[in-house]
């Protein structure tokens, strides 16, 4: 296993088999965790909780149990390890708890002045991780761990009914309930309970939503170091909730929890960087802060540093390393890193091409409600790209695509009637999909109403409709709508006959290259209409056409 040169801790807690069934607690102990380049996730090895806690029967997350890890062939990784949550504490659960002889004294002789020693620690000593300050720790190294007093052990009751009743973890979800256990614990000063009552606030979840008792509670905490509450701070001050916006204070907070290894706040640096909101603008360093974030395994980062390398923002564009972030932030369920890791199967260099997999990418985010990847399979289903050619298939990805209001979906539902692609030809259908796509300011729909009418497909021969259409899509710069108005006015159709303004749109359809449009300068400078003979410049534009 590769490690990074950062370690973390997760933080666990032990508790017997029969304690499942009930909210018993043991101690909080903090296991190193490594970043694995193999996974692209922070993990901690199954020896290192075995050497610490002896017969381990299962590790759970909440009610979740935590599965080993495996490779590509499905067997477990050698050396076995599972998944690190370092924003969670995870239940190792063994046979019998393990007593040492500290503990059996300090529970029989000494317990009321170990807890007042404890508490008096407790409050006195600042969080230096994103977890709570009040922890016992183990190692690989350790074989038997040292178990805190009963205060501590009920501080961590409470929270963990606090998160099983916010969660509806085993019981019914209730945000008062998580609201009273959280409280408990956080008037004990434990920082991650005072974070969890800010977000309640925040969010208003069991309470009515109040951004300034939010911040109150998110300072207690955050004065203890507590690096999620430094973060929820920043983001206060981005947003101006119960706090004026300052740009300066979001950023000096994102950069405490940054400073903790703590990826969101990595990220928010990163963002601060890349909009110079609160700093001078600066994409080296927002690139170095994604990454930082990235590499422990936030979603986020991983897309953005795709983004960036697939854009080029700053840095040479290189699809493969782009396709390679964005994956990992898909197979964390990252919609956009599904759908532009997608669009780069299907349309990026030929080495990364693969139809196959871009459509199980698509599919993937497209079941997450998005309209752009649901277009997309639409495209590979009308393409035949990476599965059977289906037009009934294709149309119904634009239909669910085009009620969000996706333009491109409606344009080629509007394409598909007006070509009777195995769906039946049909021009009423299809003026209207390209209606509905046209108002949205689709230039192509613009132009494909503007035809219709010119034509009369599906409506009556329209020609100031036809204008007024193809007028639109022309000052978009789109170039057979430029010809088309300069064809209107040359003819005079539906309007005076201007051969001045036919030259200038000629003109504009003529600098994008439509050779229709070369040919006519040809025959305007030929004949002199609108403008002076001129057979020197009528050749050269017959030259310009028939040489595209």
């Amino acid at each position: 296993m590769s490690n990074s040169a950062q370690e973390h801790t997760q933080a666990v807690r032990v508790i017997n088999a029969t304690g499942l069934a009930s909210y018993e607690t043991s101690s909080l102990f903090q296991i190193d965790s490594n970043f694995d380049a193999s996974t692209g996730k922070y993990v901690v090895l199954l020896d290192t909780v075995v050497s610490a806690f002896g017969q381990v029967l299962q590790i759970r997350d909440g009610a979740r149990i935590l599965p080993l890890l495996k490779g590509p062939d499905f067997r477990n990784l050698d050396p076995p390890r599972f998944a690190a949550a370092l924003d969670s504490i995870l239940d190792v659960v063994v046979e019998n708890l393990p007593v040492t002889e500290e503990t059996s004294s300090a529970s029989t002789n000494d317990t009321d002045t170990t807890e007042q020693q404890q508490s008096s620690t407790s409050r006195n000593t600042p969080a230096t991780n994103s977890r709570s300050p009040q922890t016992a720790t183990a190692s690989s190294n350790t074989t038997s761990p040292t178990f805190s007093d009963p205060n501590q052990q009920d501080t961590y009751s409470q929270v963990n009914l606090g998160d099983k009743h916010a969660k509806g973890d085993g019981v019914e979800q209730d945000y008062q309930a998580a609201l009273t256990f959280y409280l408990r614990a956080a008037e004990r000063d434990d920082a991650a309970s005072q974070h969890r009552v800010g977000l309640l606030f925040g969010e208003g979840n069991g309470v009515p939503q109040n951004s300034s008792s939010a911040l109150e509670w998110y300072v207690k905490s955050a004065q203890q170091g507590f690096a999620p509450a430094q973060h929820s701070i920043g983001i206060l001050y981005l947003d101006g909730n119960g706090v004026s916006q300052d740009y300066a204070k979001a950023m000096e907070w994102f950069l405490k929890a940054a400073d903790q290894e703590h990826a969101e706040g990595q990220w928010g640096v990163g963002r601060m960087y890349e909009d110079g909101r609160g700093v001078a603008q600066d994409n080296t360093k927002a690139r170095e802060w994604y990454q930082k974030a990235a590499e422990q395994g936030h979603a986020e980062s991983q897309w953005r540093m795709g983004y960036i390398l697939d854009c080029g923002l700053d840095v040479t564009k290189d699809q493969k390393r782009a396709l390679e972030w964005y994956l990992k932030a898909a197979a964390q369920g990252h919609v956009l890193a599904q759908r532009n890791s997608g669009l780069l199967y299907k349309n990026g260099q030929p080495a990364i091409q693969d139809h196959v997999k871009a459509m199980g990418l698509f599919l993937k985010a497209a079941e997450q409600g998005d309209s752009k990847a649901q277009f997309e399979l639409g495209r590979l289903y009308e393409e035949g790209l990476g599965v059977a050619q289906d037009m009934s298939l294709a149309l119904q990805w634009y239909r669910q695509a085009s009620q969000p209001g996706i333009s491109d979906a409606m344009l080629y539902i509007g394409l598909l009637y007006k070509n009777g692609d195995r769906v039946g030809q049909d021009y009423t259908q299809a003026m209207d999909w390209f209606l509905k796509a046209a108002i949205l300011g689709d230039m192509e729909a613009q132009f494909l109403v503007g035809d219709l009418y010119y034509n009369s497909q599906g409506v009556p021969y329209n020609y100031p409709k036809s204008m007024e259409w193809f007028l639109k899509a022309a000052k978009q710069g789109h170039a057979s709508a430029q010809f088309f108005v300069g064809e209107i006015y040359k003819k005079g159709q539906g309007v005076p006959q201007n051969h001045i303004k036919a030259l200038g749109w000629f003109s504009k359809a003529a600098d994008r290259n439509y050779v229709d449009a070369m040919f006519e300068l040809g025959h305007i400078y030929r004949d002199g209409r609108g403008v002076a003979k001129d057979g020197v410049v009528s050749k050269e534009w017959y030259r310009k056409a028939v040489n595209q």
